[in-house]
């Protein structure tokens, strides 16, 4: 177990050090924190899915929301999201 956190710290790590995919790393990041989050509290709606606001990604990465969205839209293209 500590040897998959250090690696998942050292991924995170080495995004942010990327400035091509930092501000993207950070939503990504921001979207997964906030599902687990989302998954603690509340059962999935009936497909398996969660509700994640924009406004708490915006929050979270210090980012706008014009940013979040165009992010959110490039996850969805390439299908790692659904929205």
């Amino acid at each position: 177990m500590l040897e998959g956190m250090r690696a998942t710290h050292r991924a995170r790590l080495n995004l942010r050090r990327n400035k091509h995919v930092k501000t993207m790393a950070a939503t990504a990041e921001a979207l997964a924190n906030e599902i687990a989050s989302v998954a603690s509290r509340e059962a999935p709606h009936r497909d398996g899915s969660y509700t994640v606001r924009r406004v708490v990604l915006t929050v979270n990465t210090g980012h706008s929301a014009e940013t979040i969205t165009a992010h959110l839209e490039w996850l969805k293209e390439r299908g790692l999201i659904a929205k």
